[in-house]
């Protein structure tokens, strides 16, 4: 039997998970198909309630997903029985009975422009939560809103109404259980949310519209706020990277995402107004710890925590390239570790019964639907893929944690996968692997395509560059003004530290990258950084090529992540042009193959199209392939498998 695992096998085992959700009587979640590129809607019964088999919800030609921010999140709720979604092709909201499977979704609300996403049900007033992004022409305008829900299944006779607006960006809208608070987070230009953001909290009238609100955390105090909600008792619980709490001295809590919580001012008997209490109440650590307890909200709607009954919490951590789970009682602050060694756990609902929900993945499993009942016992519910590595446990390469310095001490993580093939020479080809973002990570999570390189013999590298999330704001930071440069050296640095590892042959090294990923991988190729690294080739994953271009034409969420990280294009578009590499001299480029989307809007077809035909001009190898249907990132089977072939053979003319 082949040791090679095969394309079609690595580009059609990319079936995704997320968006878990609960209602009173089931638990339903987000899947993508590779398939046919669409998502779809799972149901099943509650844990240790119902052994009914798996239901698919919303098939084609419908798909679930939200556009707001172009990167969606949030993109569908439960309402009794039902479930509310957001349509992808025209953004309009759908009912789909849970009873009836068979039913066709149906209309809720449609306007044209207008796409939504944080989708959040207030029971108390019988109305939809969600973010709003109104496009019009070039203008596009961002608020909280909530859309009457008058009778389940029927459309909508009233438009949304406006709870919140008159910032950038807005997001997370919160109720209480007692249906009196509400809270959001919002933020302006140049800020994205895992630099700064405001958190508010409002007392609401009657008719669930704020009144009196008080700025809890302010958008100044530059810190980065994640996931408000409340516990039972209505106090508002949140994830923040910087101590919200003046006076505090307990600087260990400095620079990590950990939780806080704002308790209220308990009433006095005689004491019936509310407004006191809104703003007497105090701020609370929760949870003080060097591990990470938020993400990068690139998405709407992320949850790396939740409520438990009897004052207690479920977190989900990341450390170092490991996650876990720990519970915590939020009156005596005591913790129990409930589990380690995960590769990433997210999506944490509780059950109305007690306990958990939440998915999970390891190095050598795909996502898992897991539950940790409320005796504290832990089961495996169901699998993606209950046996992924049926006839392949031999390509199965298991990834090593490591860190080396860098030029100012500063160290770079990643991960390392030993090839499971033997190689063509003393040493193995090395292929390093750039993440996307810049502002994101890499995990160990289970990934065929990675399986697909580590089988053919390559060694492979997975890089946290400086300016990841997931280590800590002080790391996150490192990319400020230095996106083309520090992430540039990182994987100068990784190359160097796999050959005195003897882990590879440091003349055959290839780089590989998505999005952000393949601009660090085009200025490597076009001759940045330290050239005792001899890189042979490289394959850009529709990476930015024309810093000024994309400043130019990006969408709004992404519209000033440029000024912080280059600089402002104004003041300093020389800087934007020398880290172009469009601009670069041909005769400096390495062999290079471009895969783009042709429905691209973060960086357009043309884009990529004009730097290829330039480099071709001029003799330079290089590589073109449009892939119609696709926009940033691919989701089609067929195009993934057709991608990883020519990408293959790309290298092995190299070496």
């Amino acid at each position: 039997m082949s040791s090679e695992l095969s394309s079609h096998l690595a580009a059609h085992q990319g079936k995704l998970w997320a968006e878990l959700r609960v209602s009173a009587d089931y638990l339903a979640w987000l899947e993508f198909d590779p398939a046919d590129g669409r998502n779809r809607i799972c149901v099943r019964g509650l844990p240790g309630q119902s052994t009914a088999p798996v239901r698919r919800l919303v098939s084609s030609p419908w798909s679930v997903r939200s556009r707001v921010h172009e990167y969606g999140g949030g993109a569908y709720c439960w309402v009794g029985q039902w479930l509310l979604f957001v349509n992808d092709a025209d953004q309009g909201l759908y009912w789909q009975s849970v009873e009836d499977p068979h039913a066709l979704p149906s209309k809720l609300w449609y306007q044209a422009g207008h796409r939504y996403g944080d989708l959040r049900y207030d029971p108390v007033h019988q109305r939809l939560l969600m973010v709003e992004e109104i496009h019009c022409g070039h203008q596009v305008e961002n608020r909280l809103v909530a859309l009457p829900l008058e009778r389940l299944g029927m459309e909508a006779t009233r438009a949304p109404q406006v709870l919140f607006c008159g910032t950038d960006f807005c997001s997370s809208p919160r109720i209480s259980p007692c249906g009196q608070y509400m809270a959001w987070l919002s933020w302006n230009h140049p800020n994205q949310p895992w630099l700064a953001a405001a958190l508010t909290l409002a007392e609401l009238d009657s008719q669930g519209f704020p009144l009196d609100r008080v700025e809890l955390i302010s958008e100044s105090a530059n810190t980065a706020v994640f996931q408000p909600e409340f516990d039972d008792d209505s106090n508002l619980c949140f994830v923040a990277d910087q101590p919200p709490i003046s006076g505090d001295d307990n600087h260990s809590a400095d620079n990590w995402w950990n939780l806080y919580r704002y308790r209220f001012a308990r009433r006095e008997p005689d004491d019936d107004h509310f407004g006191s209490r809104l703003h007497s109440g105090c701020m609370d650590s929760l949870l003080v710890m060097h591990r990470e307890f938020g993400v990068a909200q690139w998405q709407l709607g992320l949850s790396t925590w939740c409520v438990l009954p009897g004052q207690r919490l479920l977190a989900s951590w990341f450390d170092r390239g490991l996650a876990g789970l720990l519970e915590l009682n939020t009156d005596t602050a005591a913790w129990q570790m409930r589990q380690s060694g995960l590769a990433r756990c997210h999506s944490l609902q509780a059950l109305p019964s007690g306990g958990a929900v939440l998915l999970t993945e390891q190095a050598d499993q795909p996502t898992c639907l897991a539950w940790l009942d409320d005796q504290g016992n832990w089961h495996w519910l169901e699998h993606l893929d209950p046996d992924p590595l049926a006839g392949i446990s031999a390509q199965l390469s298991v990834p090593v944690a490591f860190a080396c310095p860098t030029a100012d001490d500063e160290p770079l993580w990643g991960f390392y996968y030993p090839p499971t093939a033997p190689s063509d020479g003393p040493l193995p080809p090395l292929l390093i692997q750039i993440h996307g973002g810049p502002t994101s990570m890499a995990d160990v999570a289970f990934d065929m395509q990675r399986l697909f390189w580590s089988s053919r013999g390559f060694a492979l590298l997975v890089l946290n560059y400086r300016g990841s999330s997931g280590f800590g704001r002080h790391y996150r930071l490192q990319l400020q003004g230095q996106w083309g440069i520090s992430d540039v050296e990182d994987v100068q640095f990784a190359a160097i530290h796999a050959a005195r590892c003897g882990w590879a042959d440091p003349q055959r090294i290839f780089v590989r990258g998505n999005s952000a990923g393949g601009y660090t991988v085009l200025r490597l190729l076009s001759g940045a950084g330290n050239n005792d690294v001899r890189i042979r080739a490289g394959a850009s994953h529709y990476g930015i090529s024309d810093l000024a271009l994309l400043n130019q034409h990006t969408h709004k969420f992404e519209s000033r992540y440029l000024h912080w990280l280059i600089g402002d294009p104004q003041l300093q578009a020389e800087r934007y042009q020398q880290r172009s590499p469009i601009f670069e001299p041909e005769s400096r480029w390495k062999p290079v193959i471009f895969f783009q989307g042709q429905n691209d809007r973060v960086v357009p077809a043309e884009q990529t199209r004009n730097l290829h035909d330039m480099l071709a001009r001029r003799g330079r190898v290089s590589e073109y392939h449009l892939f119609s249907g696709e926009g940033h990132g691919f989701r089609q089977a067929r195009h993934r498998q057709q991608v990883l072939e020519r990408e293959l053979a790309f290298y092995r003319m190299f070496g």
